[in-house]
C-alpha cells in the first residue's frame, strides 16, 4: 500500500468517524496535561515545602556550624602591651578552601564562612530607673562586623593596651595612680537602649578587666537577622524577667580585634559557621542534599590555622531536610494513590474510544481486507489514524500544561507528551488486530461461560490485592513517626504504597463486574411479570449484554473510587492539623512566655466573652522514683528524671472541655482530692515509669527537702497547650505549691471564650492589654489551625484533590458517552423494532438509562466502601503526622453532606452524557428497519 493510499483512507476514516476520533483526541490531550503539570507541580511543592519549613527555624538552627574540641593556643595568648588581632586570616582561608571542596547542591546552599571571637560574660550595672537588677556583657570581636551592621553613632572602637586590675583593683604594672585607658565598645542601638548606655558613657566591669567606654552604636543592616543569631546579643539584648530575682538584660559589646584575645583571660570562645540558604534547592534535590549534609557533619576537621584540633560539624538542617524529605513522601504516598485511578479510568477511555472507532470503521477495514490489503496495510490504517488525532491532542494538552505550570522543557516531559499522542495510535493497532472484521456475534447468545484466562487472571488480581493490603496494612505506617520511619526506609515513597490501593480498587471493580448480573437477575424476573416491556428488556439485556462491556464498569468505579478516597483523605489531613493546632494550643486562646501574676488572671476572667482561664507553671525538674508495692519494703524502680507541671486543675477542666485529646475530667478532678494515705496525687506521663494507682517519690531538683509521696491517678500522653516534653507529671497548683515548698507563679495563660463568640482567629485587644509585657505570646487555637492549613503540603494535597475530582467527573462523561455510542447500533435496531410494534421515544430513552443506570449505581456503592477502605489503608501505611504537625496519626474523617454531594454530582454527570445521546437515539427507524437484523 503506497503512502498516497494510505493517508486518502485515513482522511476519509476521520471524516466518516470524526467524533470518535476526537474523543481519542480528547484522550490523548488529557494525558498530556496530567504528563506535563504533575511532576513539575510535583517539583514545586517539594521545593515550597522545603521553603516553608527552613523559614520555621533559626538561622543557628539552619547554618553549618563548626566547633574546636579545645581552645587553640594561637587564640589563647594573653599580653597585654602589644594588641594583636587573632589569626582568623588563616582560618577563614581554610573555611573557604572546605566550602569549594564540597559536592553540589550542598556547596550551592553554604555562603562564605564566618568568625567571632567571644571572652565570658562579665557583669556590669545598668542606668539607673529602668528597674533592672543586673546586666551582663559578653565582649566580642569579628572581622566583618561592619558588613552587617551600620554605624549610626559615634565611632567603630580602636584598639588600645589592655590594663588589667587584679587584687584590690591596683594595675598590674602601673603605680596605683596611674590611670587605666576604658576598652572602647560599639553596642547595638537596642542592646544600648535595654541597659541605659549611652556613647561617652564608662562603666565599670569587676576586677581584672578595665572600664569599658561606649564609642558608638550601630543597627544591624537588613537581611543580617542570620549574622546575629549566631553574634548572640549583639543585635537585640535578651531580657528575662524572674519573679523572684527581677530582670536580667544581656548585652554584646564589640571591641577591637586586637584586644579580644586578652579580655579572653584564655578562654576564647570561637564561632564558626556557614550560613545556609535553602531557598534555590529544587523539591528533587532534597534527597541528594540530606545524604550529602549526613556525610559533612560525619566527618571529623582539622585545620593548622586552629592548631590541628579536631573541629566537629553540626547542623539543625539534618533534621529539617529528614522531616521535609519524610513530607515529600507523605504527600507523594497520597498523590500517587489519588492518580493511580484517574490513570486506570484514562486507560479504560482510551481502549473505549479505541473500540468506538474500530466498529465505526468496520465494514471500511473489512473491504480493505477483502480486496487484498494485508492484516498489516489494515492496522497500519488504524495506527495512522489514531497518531493522526493524538498527536496534535498531546501538544495542545503540553501547551497548556507549559502555561499553567511554567518551566524549563527537558528531554523527559518530551518523551512522555509523544507517548500521550501516540497512546491512541498503538490502542487504535492492538484493538484492529484482535478485531473480528465482518459480522459480529451476539454476546448475549454465546456459551454463558467465561474464558478461563480472564478467570485466571480476576483471581490474581484478587489474591495480588488482599496480599499487597495486608502486606502494608502489617507493615505499619512510614514516616517521621511511623513503626517503620526509622531510618532511610522513611525517606523513600515505597511502591507497595501505590500499588495496593490500585490493586484494591481494581479488585473491588471486578467483584462489582461479576456481582452485577446475580443482582440483576431477581429484577429481571421481578419485571418481566409486569405489563411494561421496556423495563424487562432493560434488565435482561444488562444481566446479559451489558453496554460496553466490562470496561465502563472498572472505569466508573474507579472515577468514583478516587473522587471518594481523595476528598476523604484531604478532609483527613485538614481535620488533623485543626487537631494539632487544638493540641499545640489548648484553648481558644494562650498567652505564654511571660510570668502571670494573680491580677493578671484576674483581669483576664473579667474581660468580655471570656468564659474561663487556666493557669500553667513549671515548678523545675525532679527526681521520679516509683516505689514497687510488690514487696513490704517498697523497693524503689530506677529513677526518671521529670519535669514537674503545676496546672490550676478544676479551672483547666472547664477551660478544655471538648478540646481534642484533653484529660479526662475525672483525672484533673482526682488532682485535687486528697488521697486516702496523704500522699500528692499526680498525672504521670505515659513514659514516666508510673503507671496509674501507683505509688513514687518526687524528689525535686534543687530542693533541701526530703522527697515527697506521690500517687499516680492516671497517666496520659500529652496535655494540651504544655510545653513539650517527653517525661512529666502534672500535678494540682494549690496542692503542690505548699507541700514542694515552692511559689506557684504561671507561665501560661489558657482562655476559653463564650460559645456565643466562638473560636477566633485575632486576639480581642481587650485581653491583649490585660497581659502586654513586650515578651508575651498570644496564640489562638483557630489562627495556628489556619496557618497550618496554608502550609505547602495540605494545599498542594487539596490542590490535587480538587484536580481528581475534575478529572474523574470528565472520566465519567466520558465512559458514559463511550459506552452509550457502542451500544448504539443494537440499541438502533431494537429502537426501530419496537417503533414499529407502537412504541414511543420515551421508551427510548429508557433503554438508554437501563445501559447506564445499573453500572452507576454499583458503581456508587463500591465508590462508597473503597472511600472506607482507602483511606483505611493509606492511613495504616503513611504517616501523616508529619502533614499534620500533630503527636498522633489522624483518623480518617468521612463527611456525609461531602460523601453524598460526590454521589449526587457523578449521577447529574451521568444523567447529562445520558440525555445527551438519548436525544440522538431512535432516529431515522424506517432506515434500521430497511438494513435488517444482521445479528
Amino acid at each position: 500500500m503506497s503512502l498516497g493510499t494510505l493517508w486518502l483512507l485515513v482522511r476519509r476514516g476521520l471524516r466518516a468517524s470524526w467524533g470518535a476520533a476526537a474523543v481519542l483526541a480528547a484522550v490523548a490531550l488529557v494525558a498530556a496535561l496530567v504528563l506535563t503539570v504533575l511532576p513539575r507541580a510535583v517539583d514545586r511543592w517539594h521545593g515550597a515545602m522545603l521553603d516553608h519549613a527552613a523559614s520555621q527555624i533559626s538561622a543557628v538552627s539552619r547554618d553549618l556550624r563548626l566547633t574546636p574540641t579545645g581552645a587553640p593556643r594561637s587564640f589563647t595568648d594573653r599580653a597585654s602591651d602589644v594588641p594583636t588581632a587573632p589569626p582568623w586570616d588563616r582560618v577563614l582561608t581554610w573555611l573557604e578552601e572546605v566550602r569549594r571542596g564540597l559536592p553540589e547542591p550542598l556547596r550551592g546552599t553554604v555562603g562564605p564562612p564566618h568568625v567571632t571571637v567571644s571572652a565570658p560574660e562579665v557583669p556590669a550595672a545598668p542606668a539607673s530607673g529602668l528597674g533592672i537588677s543586673a546586666v551582663a556583657l559578653v565582649l566580642r570581636a569579628a572581622p566583618d562586623l561592619a558588613e552587617h551592621a551600620r554605624l549610626v553613632e559615634g565611632a567603630w572602637p580602636l584598639p588600645n593596651p589592655v590594663t588589667f586590675r587584679w587584687g584590690d583593683g591596683a594595675a598590674a604594672d602601673a603605680d596605683d595612680a596611674a590611670p587605666v585607658t576604658p576598652t572602647q565598645i560599639v553596642l547595638s542601638r537596642a542592646g544600648a537602649t535595654a541597659i541605659g548606655w549611652t556613647v561617652g558613657s564608662v562603666h565599670e566591669l569587676p576586677p581584672p578587666f578595665p572600664p569599658v567606654v561606649v564609642v558608638g552604636l550601630y543597627e544591624p543592616v537588613p537581611g543580617a537577622d542570620g549574622y546575629f543569631e549566631h553574634a548572640a546579643y549583639g543585635g537585640d539584648p535578651l531580657i528575662v524577667t524572674d519573679p523572684l530575682s527581677g530582670t536580667t538584660v544581656t548585652v554584646a559589646g564589640s571591641v577591637a580585634p586586637e584586644v579580644i584575645l586578652p579580655l579572653a583571660l584564655g578562654s576564647p570562645r570561637l564561632t564558626l559557621w556557614y550560613p545556609v540558604d535553602l531557598s534555590d534547592v529544587a523539591g528533587a534535590e532534597t534527597r541528594t542534599l540530606l545524604d550529602q549534609t549526613r556525610r559533612f557533619t560525619a566527618a571529623s576537621l582539622q585545620s593548622s590555622g586552629l592548631d590541628d584540633l579536631p573541629v566537629r560539624v553540626s547542623t539543625g538542617a539534618t533534621d529539617l531536610l529528614g522531616r521535609v524529605l519524610a513530607q515529600q513522601v507523605s504527600v507523594d504516598a497520597v498523590l500517587a494513590v489519588t492518580a493511580a485511578g484517574p490513570v486506570g479510568a484514562l486507560l479504560v477511555v482510551l481502549a473505549l474510544g479505541s473500540r468506538l472507532v474500530v466498529e465505526r470503521r468496520r465494514k471500511a477495514l473489512a473491504l480493505l481486507h477483502a480486496r487484498g490489503a494485508s492484516g498489516g496495510a489494515v492496522r497500519a490504517v488504524a495506527g495512522v489514524e489514531g497518531a493522526v488525532a493524538g498527536l496534535p491532542g498531546a501538544a495542545v494538552g503540553t501547551a497548556v500544561g507549559l502555561l499553567l505550570v511554567p518551566g524549563t522543557v527537558t528531554a523527559g516531559q518530551v518523551l512522555l507528551a509523544l507517548g500521550a499522542g501516540l497512546a491512541p495510535a498503538v490502542a487504535l493497532t492492538l484493538t484492529a488486530s484482535g478485531a473480528r472484521l465482518g459480522v459480529g456475534r451476539r454476546a448475549d447468545l454465546g456459551a454463558g461461560g467465561s474464558r478461563p484466562w480472564r478467570v485466571t487472571g480476576e483471581a490474581l488480581v484478587l489474591i495480588a490485592a488482599a496480599v499487597s493490603t495486608g502486606l502494608l496494612v502489617a507493615r505499619g505506617a512510614v514516616g517521621a513517626g511511623g513503626a517503620a520511619g526509622a531510618g532511610a526506609g522513611a525517606e523513600r515513597l515505597d511502591p507497595l504504597v501505590v500499588v495496593a490501593p490500585a490493586l484494591l480498587c481494581l479488585a473491588v471493580a471486578l467483584l462489582v463486574v461479576r456481582a452485577l448480573p446475580w443482582l440483576v437477575a431477581p429484577l429481571e424476573r421481578a419485571l418481566a411479570r409486569r405489563r411494561g416491556l421496556v423495563g424487562f428488556l432493560g434488565a435482561a439485556r444488562a444481566r446479559r449484554d451489558p453496554a460496553g462491556g466490562v470496561l465502563p464498569a472498572v472505569a466508573l468505579v474507579l472515577c468514583v473510587a478516587v473522587a471518594a478516597s481523595s476528598s476523604v483523605l484531604s478532609a483527613t489531613v485538614d481535620a488533623g492539623m485543626s487537631d494539632a493546632a487544638w493540641e499545640h494550643v489548648g484553648a481558644d486562646l494562650r498567652v505564654s512566655d511571660v510570668w502571670i501574676s494573680p491580677e493578671q488572671v484576674a483581669g483576664l476572667r473579667a474581660a468580655q466573652d471570656v468564659a474561663a482561664v487556666a493557669t500553667l507553671g513549671g515548678f523545675g525538674t525532679g527526681g521520679l522514683t516509683p516505689l514497687d508495692p510488690s514487696t513490704s519494703q517498697g523497693a524503689p524502680a530506677p529513677q526518671e528524671r521529670v519535669a514537674v507541671m503545676a496546672v490550676d486543675a478544676a479551672e483547666l477542666t472547664r477551660v478544655q472541655d471538648g478540646v481534642p485529646g484533653a484529660v479526662p475530667a475525672a483525672m484533673l478532678a482526682a488532682l485535687t482530692r486528697e488521697t486516702a494515705d496523704g500522699t500528692l496525687p499526680v498525672l504521670a506521663s505515659t513514659g514516666a515509669g508510673l503507671p496509674g494507682g501507683a505509688a513514687g517519690e518526687l524528689a525535686r531538683q534543687g530542693s533541701t527537702k526530703d522527697p515527697v509521696p506521690v500517687r499516680s491517678v492516671g497517666t496520659i500522653d500529652l496535655l494540651p497547650g504544655m510545653p513539650p516534653a517527653q517525661r512529666f507529671v502534672v500535678v494540682d497548683a494549690g496542692r503542690a505549691a505548699e507541700v514542694l515548698g515552692v511559689t506557684y507563679v504561671p507561665s501560661v495563660a489558657f482562655v476559653r471564650l463564650d460559645t456565643a463568640v466562638g473560636s477566633t482567629t485575632h486576639v480581642p485587644p481587650a485581653l491583649a492589654a490585660v497581659v502586654d509585657t513586650g515578651t508575651a505570646r498570644w496564640e489562638t487555637a483557630a489562627g495556628t489551625a489556619a496557618e497550618l492549613a496554608q502550609s505547602p503540603a495540605p494545599r498542594a494535597l487539596r490542590l490535587a484533590a480538587t484536580a481528581a475530582l475534575a478529572l474523574a467527573a470528565a472520566l465519567v462523561a466520558m465512559t458514559v458517552v463511550l459506552t452509550l455510542l457502542l451500544a448504539g447500533p443494537a440499541r438502533a435496531r431494537l429502537l426501530a423494532v419496537l417503533r414499529s410494534l407502537g412504541a414511543g421515544a420515551r421508551q427510548g430513552r429508557s433503554l438508554v438509562v437501563w445501559e447506564t443506570a445499573p453500572w452507576v449505581v454499583v458503581a456508587l456503592v463500591a465508590g462508597a466502601v473503597l472511600a472506607w477502605a482507602v483511606p483505611a489503608v493509606v492511613l495504616a501505611a503513611v504517616d501523616l503526622t508529619v502533614l499534620t504537625g500533630g503527636s498522633a496519626q489522624p483518623l480518617a474523617r468521612h463527611d456525609p453532606v461531602v460523601l453524598t454531594g460526590l454521589g449526587v454530582a457523578v449521577v447529574a454527570v451521568a444523567v447529562v452524557a445520558g440525555a445527551v445521546v438519548a436525544v440522538r437515539s431512535g432516529r431515522d427507524v424506517a432506515a434500521q428497519l430497511r438494513t435488517g437484523d444482521d445479528r
